[in-house]
């Protein structure tokens, strides 16, 4: 929050709506909204696994986080959670 405050986001700002949706499919999306949240758990299982967690750790950016307007809040959150499962399954985080 501190973070988004800083940069003008915050509450009874409305910056974020002024942001357009990145490019991509909603997948794709969540998949970079769930990379980022997996590379910044912090936990590296070997050196080179924590090389790659933090070369993908970078923020997609603010406009990631908003949800495709084809999704509902909780199918959006659902969607980023069912890639962050898959991230973790796989125990590395993979280019799409």
């Amino acid at each position: 929050q501190q973070a988004l405050t800083g940069r003008g986001f915050g509450p009874g700002n409305e910056l974020l709506d002024d942001l357009d949706p990145p490019d991509v499919s909603p997948t794709e999306q969540a998949i970079a909204v769930a990379k980022w949240i997996y590379a910044g758990r912090g936990i590296p299982r070997s050196a080179e696994g924590a090389e790659r967690r933090e070369a993908d750790a970078a923020f997609p950016g603010v406009e990631w986080l908003r949800q495709p307007e084809t999704y509902s809040d909780r199918e959006w959150i659902l969607e980023i959670a069912q890639q962050y499962r898959s991230l973790e399954r796989s125990g590395h985080v993979k280019s799409p």
